[in-house]
């Protein structure tokens, strides 16, 4: 008496689901890092907490092509919050990567940056 016993459970994923039986959160491992998933009434996954990001999604699909979503990461101590629309419009506020067309040259923005970028993926605004 007065002593308890270790218990330990181990797996690659745990999942909990609701009295329906639709997948609402799931704990799992990658090849390289451990992601926590929650899902909609729908079984839909709706953001993802992960090493070093957050990933939000609206998966309203009823008048977007792809769903919008909202990336909060710190990469590699990077911080970045990216902002797309269902459209392939993108928003990214802080460090990201970008490669001048022109010369090829790639080039990181500082935490201090703001970027639009188009469908296409290239630049349609920044600042500085």
């Amino acid at each position: 008496m007065g002593q308890s016993a270790r218990r330990v459970v181990e797996a690659e994923s745990f999942v909990l689901r609701d009295a329906g039986g639709t997948k609402r959160a799931e704990l799992a491992m990658g090849r390289e890092d451990a992601s926590l998933f929650f899902f909609d009434a729908k079984g839909q996954q709706s953001s993802r907490l992960s090493d070093g990001f957050l990933w939000l999604v609206r998966n309203d699909q009823s008048t977007r092509k792809e769903p919008g979503y909202v990336i909060v990461s710190i990469a590699n101590g990077d911080p970045a919050v990216v902002l797309r629309d269902g459209d392939g419009f993108d928003a990214t506020l802080g460090v990201t990567d970008t490669v001048n067309l022109r010369s090829g040259q790639k080039q990181k923005t500082s935490a201090a940056s703001l970027i639009l970028f188009g469908k296409d993926n290239k630049v349609v605004w920044s600042a500085p």
